[in-house]
């Protein structure tokens, strides 16, 4: 069973929150023209050029993640092809040596994607906290979606019912992320996570120059929101920004928790 790493202790929600702080971060170029378009079931796009979901594979992300003011992990999330023309997103997290010593996490999500179809097929998480084994398993339909969960030596499946196909958070992320973004501009769709559906919401809200991978960047800030039955899920929000050019790269990421702030920066991208 494969295992990556995350960071911060005993701290399930900040845990969540430096997920949510890098999965903004992941996505690909703008797409070409000529692309197919690809909408969520039950959102209609601000603009009427709605882009198709656009990953590379063999991309590579490395984040640098804080919290507290201190740099707490390393994240990398990949794209690869998968079979039968899916694509497969992967995201992983390591503490850093400092931290490693106190409390030990091993995580990594895994989402397959059917481009053709334009819906999530499964997801996948391991996570390992010092002697604490999760393995949990989603399986997307039409109208519900399955879920397995072992824990230690527990095992459940449930069935949840939904409104249409949500897609799973990362597939989510790289759909917007893949949109003619102007200011002004907000995009939605559904998503499923943690045995319940919710809806994302990010607007364009301005330019800034943001610092990243060592250099300054022109940058598109978004802000983002999670609602749940139309309404916002406090401590569910975040900002992040893409470099203002074609290959719209993920350059920062920031997520609000109870316990505080939780950032990821772009350290380099490998293609």
């Amino acid at each position: 069973m494969p295992h990556g790493t995350t960071s911060f202790p005993g701290t399930p929600r900040v845990r969540a929150a430096a997920w949510l702080a890098c999965a903004a971060l992941v996505g690909s170029d703008v797409p070409a023209s000529g692309d197919p378009i690809v909408t969520p079931p039950g959102i209609t796009p601000a603009s009427a050029e709605a882009r198709a979901l656009v990953a590379r594979p063999g991309e590579r992300f490395t984040f640098s993640v804080g919290y507290l003011g201190i740099i707490g992990a390393r994240a990398r999330i990949a794209v690869a092809a998968g079979p039968a023309g899916t694509l497969e997103f992967t995201g992983d997290v390591e503490n850093t040596a400092l931290l490693r010593f106190v409390f030990r996490v091993r995580d990594r999500f895994q989402s397959v994607f059917s481009a053709a179809e334009a819906r999530t097929v499964r997801t996948q998480l391991w996570q390992q906290e010092n002697s604490f084994r999760r393995y949990r398993e989603e399986a997307f339909f039409d109208d519900r979606v399955v879920t397995l969960e072992r824990r230690n030596d527990n095992e459940r499946t449930q069935l949840v019912a939904t409104q249409g196909r949500p897609w799973d958070p990362l597939a989510v992320l790289f759909w917007i992320r893949g949109q003619r973004l102007e200011v002004g501009d907000a995009v939605g769709a559904p998503m499923f996570a943690n045995n319940r559906q919710f809806e994302v919401r990010a607007q364009v809200t301005g330019r800034e120059a943001v610092r990243a991978a060592g250099r300054s960047w022109p940058a598109l800030r978004l802000d983002a929101h999670v609602f749940r039955d139309g309404k916002p899920i406090s401590g569910a929000d975040g900002t992040f920004w893409v470099s203002d050019d074609e290959q719209r790269l993920p350059l920062r990421g920031e997520a609000n928790t109870g316990y505080g702030r939780v950032t990821a920066a772009l350290d380099k991208v490998d293609r």
